[in-house]
């Protein structure tokens, strides 16, 4: 009896929920999910997902601002209204996992039950940790960066939170004994790597053709961040904001609203636990 694999990443979100990846093939492949925290988890619980695009293996992390780099003249080499992520998809990514549906899942040992055992099992450390504070994102003086070493030719651009607050360091606190949990339990997919608190704003992956019925690029069509206007990338005031629940969340899904689709979560909000 075969069933459903479920990839699945681990997220701190403050505005967005999860979103999954399935596929329809002979040979199933794994969707994708977000560990989260949103900010507006009443609504995605009793939102109805949209069915996930068929993209199997790539997770999207999508989040999107009120920019004015768009209508910036001379325009600025390589961006399209197509590679801005969405305002309900903000999220900060801590990891990506691969979970069966269930655990008799053959091939693979993680299941989505022990994920969220797991992540329930942290709410007390997270709770002493937090000490009655609410956990908040600084974005009060952030800064933009991109993920490629030539700056004129930038694929991915995300928002850096500012850790020297006390409202950071306890963000930067949490995120890691979480981060450490799951991928002390082999949970997470690139354990290897280092946490790296980032929210994407632009991502040239998601570009699309901009005629109808033209194809898309064979290659990724890069922008330059150089071309950025002073000011617009350094010690940006976004303000700060509350993380009510961290979540699991399917990647590629869609709610109405255009958040990730939330598959278990915890609350972190101060007071008893709920």
């Amino acid at each position: 009896m075969s069933s459903t694999r479920l990839g699945h990443t681990l997220n701190r979100i403050t505005n967005a929920t999860m979103a999954s990846t399935s596929s329809s093939s002979k040979r199933r492949h794994p969707p994708r999910h977000d560990f989260s925290s949103n900010n507006n988890n009443n609504n995605n619980r009793q939102s109805q997902p949209r069915p996930p695009k068929r993209r199997p293996g790539a997770p999207q992390h999508h989040l999107n601002l009120d920019i004015s780099w768009l209508a910036h003249q001379p325009p600025i080499e390589g961006l399209d209204p197509s590679i801005v992520v969405q305002p309900r998809r903000l999220h900060f990514t801590l990891g990506v996992m691969t979970l069966n549906s269930s655990p008799n899942d053959r091939g693979h040992d993680h299941d989505l039950a022990s994920a969220t055992t797991l992540l329930d099992n942290l709410v007390p450390s997270i709770r002493t940790m937090l000490a009655n504070n609410p956990l908040r994102v600084p974005l009060d003086c952030s800064r933009l960066k991109v993920m490629q070493p030539d700056p004129t030719r930038a694929h991915v651009l995300y928002l850096e939170p500012d850790s020297r607050s006390s409202d950071g360091l306890r963000l930067r606190a949490v995120c890691d004994l979480v981060y450490n949990a799951f991928n002390q339990a082999g949970l997470l997919n690139d354990g290897n790597r280092p946490l790296k608190l980032h929210c994407t704003l632009l991502n040239t992956r998601h570009r699309r053709p901009q005629q109808p019925g033209q194809r898309r690029s064979a290659g990724r069509i890069p922008f330059s961040f150089s071309a950025f206007p002073q000011g617009t990338v350094d010690n940006l005031n976004l303000g700060t904001w509350t993380v009510d629940e961290l979540q699991i969340c399917e990647m590629g899904s869609w709610t109405p609203d255009g958040a990730y689709v939330r598959v278990a979560g915890c609350d972190l909000r101060p007071g008893p636990a709920t």
